[in-house]
């Protein structure tokens, strides 16, 4: 015999002298059940015990280890939910009780009435996913002595007293969710806020997608450590969007070419929208074509973090068709266990602050430590269809403008076959030059008497024709440039439908360059020179100063602007455009006193064959 304490109906009581004797996980809610997204996903029903043995020995509501639950409220050893309206980080009351049987059976109505009118039902519904997220992640590798949070860690490791506070409701915000990350042993925070994107308002804890997001996102601060996740070049918000995709996504109604946009409830689009990032999750190219090749445009940490997300939920998919899913996150083993598997595995792999490829490599190691290496393909052929091949070159985890994308496996893997019409890496772009009689160009025209404006040829016209399909990249080739103050120079290319970037613009410092030869292409290693000489060598396309006017018959800007002045590359201003027709390049030479030549220009087109 031992004593409880009993929050009952809203109220107190102290229970002397008796368990509550609930038995083991005696409880029921009604809840969307996992898969299930969102009330767009499904409808809510009645779940019984859905606590896991395992991972909760003691059912959801117990914290001292012993039969019967310490709390009838929505509190336990994994989990403590509450309203938080007035954003002052306590419990606005005591919450929904469900009394000495724990039934927590509300009803809402989601697309009628305000969030405030089911904040019962809201509750219920964080309680479950958040036991469940903590369930599903103990059998993958996330337990007690990796410091997972529980605040009883039943002797097997950990710290403990760090059960999740998810405050639903939240105020203070709206269209978001929030997380605050502790270490082991101190209680992290969820924080799920009404978004207004509808009317009425819809709140966080029906969306399972974000919730799980952010339940990541504090695991991932538990797993790789709270101060290595603050480069820039990282795969954090990736690994938690594909959390989130991964444990909402029943793949045996779904393809790998589904669309799985997150957080579409939230936003009032339907199922197969885009949801809170540019492009739905698909292992279809033409609905998500993200590759590394566009992180040098990506923002940070969530762009960038998506275009890792999308190698995992392609490898996602490959492992499903290799081992089927279990459709069981909790004691399953099929594609779907595995995955998540290595995906944990390798956030304890992976070094401080690691980069895409970093964490792609962790991956390989886990794949090693858990599977013998089973995986290795599979993995290679996801992260090199979305330009994290062999030759990836990540640079400075500290910056995404010298990321190089490549598209190769190892040998062993060159012969792999995705299934069921699973496409594989994209086929490598046909290059065409095309090169304009323009004659030598001085820079600029009337030099040396004029040492300013546009160049003698302006626009320099390049006729393109016969491209089959549209334009997957450019590159610019420069012959024989000659000039007092590079620096002064700037570069505008225009497409036949009016697309623009400027692609070099006040670069090469003030040494004199001559007859120098070099290519502009977003492949290349590194940015051009600020502060020293040109050389015969490629470079990425590179703008140092955003402001640089172009005279008529320029079309008036604003331009598309490259690093660092911008984001752009050839690939993001110009990918998708018919290339045939007549492109044109206006050069300027925006200061006096200094003067050039440039011997000749050319165009190279890339299309897929």
């Amino acid at each position: 015999m031992h004593n409880k304490t009993v929050l009952r109906t809203r109220a107190v009581a102290v229970v002397v002298g008796m368990s509550l004797a609930l038995g083991v996980g005696a409880a029921s809610y009604r809840v969307y059940e996992l898969p299930v997204a969102s009330p767009d996903h499904g409808a809510r029903v009645l779940l019984t015990d859905p606590a896991d043995v395992a991972a909760s020995p003691f059912g959801w509501h117990d914290v001292d280890g012993i039969d019967g639950a310490e709390f009838t409220t929505l509190r336990g050893n994994n989990v403590w939910v509450y309203v938080d309206a007035d954003n002052n980080s306590l419990p606005d009351d005591a919450g929904p009780d469900g009394g000495l049987g724990l039934v927590f059976d509300y009803a809402a109505a989601p697309g009628s009435v305000p969030p405030s009118s089911y904040s019962d039902a809201l509750a219920t519904n964080a309680f479950y996913l958040g036991n469940r997220f903590h369930d599903i992640l103990w059998h993958h590798g996330f337990g007690p002595a990796e410091g997972n949070f529980q605040t009883n860690t039943y002797g097997l490791g950990g710290l403990g007293n760090d059960a999740v506070k998810i405050e639903i409701r939240k105020g203070g915000g709206l269209n978001n969710a929030g997380w605050a990350a502790a270490a082991d042993g101190t209680a992290p925070t969820l924080r799920f806020y009404e978004w207004n994107m509808t009317n009425p308002n819809r709140e966080v804890s029906f969306a399972a997608d974000v919730a799980a997001f952010t339940y990541m996102q504090i695991t991932q601060s538990r797993l790789t450590g709270g101060s290595c996740l603050s480069n820039a070049d990282r795969a954090e918000i990736g690994v938690s969007d594909f959390f989130g995709v991964l444990v909402t996504n029943d793949f045996a109604a779904t393809t790998s070419a589904t669309p799985r946009g997150p957080a579409t409830w939230l936003m009032g689009q339907p199922v197969s929208g885009t949801g809170i990032r540019a492009h739905p999750y698909s292992s279809d190219m033409g609905t998500n074509p993200l590759t590394y090749a566009n992180s040098a445009t990506a923002t940070s940490p969530h762009g960038i973090g998506v275009i890792y997300a999308s190698a995992l939920w392609d490898l996602a998919w490959l492992m499903v068709q290799r081992d089927g899913a279990s459709g069981d996150l909790v004691n399953g083993d099929g594609g779907d266990n595995r995955v998540l598997r290595l995906v944990i595995e390798g956030l304890k792999a992976q070094p401080c602050n690691s980069g895409l490829l970093d964490s792609r490599d962790a991956l390989l190691q886990a794949n090693l430590s858990l599977y013998g290496g089973t995986y290795a393909c599979d993995i290679w052929q996801a992260f090199a269809r979305r330009g994290m091949g062999v030759s990836a070159n990540q640079g400075s985890v500290t910056s995404l403008a010298d990321n190089v994308a490549a598209f190769d496996v190892p040998a062993p893997c060159s012969e792999f076959i995705f299934a069921d019409g699973f496409e594989g890496p994209p086929p490598e772009p046909v290059w065409q030059q095309f090169c304009p009689v323009a004659g030598t160009i001085d820079l600029p025209a009337g030099q040396p008497a004029t040492t300013s404006g546009p160049a003698s040829v302006y626009p320099i016209e390049v006729p393109v024709s016969g491209l089959a399909t549209d334009v997957v990249g450019v590159r610019v080739q420069m012959f024989g440039l000659t000039h007092t103050f590079p620096n002064d120079l700037d570069f505008l290319l225009i497409a036949p439908d009016g697309r623009s970037l400027v692609f070099q613009s006040d670069a090469g410092a003030g040494v004199d360059l001559s007859n120098a030869t070099y290519t502009i292409d977003d492949a290349a290693a590194s940015l051009m020179p600020i502060d020293a000489q040109l050389i015969s060598a490629s470079y990425r396309p590179t703008d140092f100063f955003d402001g640089d006017p172009f005279a008529a018959p320029a079309p008036v800007g604003p331009y598309q602007r490259a690093a660092t002045a911008g984001t752009a590359t050839f690939a993001s201003a110009f990918g998708g455009v018919d290339g045939n027709g007549s492109w044109e390049i206006y050069i300027v030479d925006d200061a006096s006193g200094d003067f050039g030549q440039l011997d000749g220009v050319c165009l190279e087109i890339g299309v897929l064959p």
